[in-house]
């Protein structure tokens, strides 16, 4: 058993004895449902210049990492009286953004996942009246997981960008300075979704995620808190949940199909496109990032 299993257990005896009030469970009904659509988006909201500004810390600190790698190259091609080895210049920086950097990307949002998480557990608390534990939050093996998918996630979208780099940087035979200025574009395209005006930069358009910042920012505050959610439920002994989808013009004809189905807990949803999720917003399963990005659905206990 558990040690929440216990925890409630003694509580319900306690209950039983006189000794403490245990709080009345309580359904959704209709209402309720477009209430938590709505605070689960304002929560979103309110939470994403937080995380959009620590996304943009992170990228500048993996700019200047990146950037030294590169300069690095010039010197040691200098030692070695050779030209640039773009091959190796890759490698280090897959060492650098495989290790250090997602070790970074972990430090730095592990306390923003664990605000979003403790706010939807208190708010799913309150609406239905159950207990929520916020101790020790960090401890839990699946918080931990979901920390370290996210960076590593983050850091395979910048190895590719990357790898695009280096690979025109060696059929081109580009200088360091050449890379540089690639490397510059590509992080300020992450955090400003701008780009210089040249033409030597027209390929990033189509390859790479402009505003990277704002869509981190938002996606991830959408998948922690569903994907806390999920874990409470579960903690609750829920055996099944609904679908609630943000119905206000701008939801995914997909999405709303899904509005009010029902699936039991730890059973995958499927969209009438097949794409498969956990919970809206997850893509552990594959789904298609076209039914992930900026999704607003979440997901409502049905509650015996």
């Amino acid at each position: 058993m558990t040690l929440a299993a216990v925890l409630d257990s003694v509580l319900h005896r306690l209950a039983q004895l006189g000794y403490y009030v245990e709080p009345e469970r309580k359904a959704l009904d209709a209402r309720a449902q477009r209430k938590i659509v709505r605070a689960h988006d304002a929560m979103i909201t309110r939470h994403t210049p937080k995380w959009r500004k620590r996304a943009s810390e992170a990228f500048r600190l993996d700019y200047r990492n990146a950037s030294a790698i590169v300069s690095g190259a010039k010197k040691k091609a200098l030692q070695r009286k050779a030209s640039i080895a773009w091959r190796e210049v890759l490698d280090d920086l897959y060492a650098y953004f495989d290790g250090q950097s997602e070790e970074q990307w972990r430090a730095m949002f592990m306390p923003l996942v664990r605000g979003v998480v403790v706010e939807t557990g208190k708010r799913w608390s309150t609406a239905l009246g159950m207990q929520f534990d916020v101790q020790n939050l960090e401890a839990r093996n699946w918080f931990n997981q979901y920390v370290l998918t996210f960076a590593q996630e983050v850091s395979d979208t910048t190895k590719g960008n990357i790898a695009q780099i280096m690979a025109r940087a060696q059929a081109e035979g580009a200088s360091i300075p050449q890379v540089q200025a690639q490397l510059d574009a590509l992080f300020e395209r992450y955090i400003s979704g701008e780009l210089p005006t040249d033409d030597d930069f027209d390929w990033f358009t189509d390859r790479t995620p402009a505003y990277r910042t704002e869509l981190i920012a938002r996606d991830q505050i959408q998948r922690s808190s569903n994907a806390g959610s999920s874990e409470i439920f579960t903690s609750w002994g829920v055996k099944s949940r609904t679908w609630l989808t943000a119905i206000d013009g701008r939801e995914r004809p997909e999405h709303a199909e899904m509005n009010g189905k029902v699936e039991p807990m730890g059973e995958p949803w499927q969209l009438s496109t097949g794409d498969r999720l956990m919970f809206p917003g997850d893509g552990s399963l594959g789904a298609d990032l076209s039914q992930i990005i900026q999704c607003r659905c979440v997901e409502a206990p049905i509650v015996d």
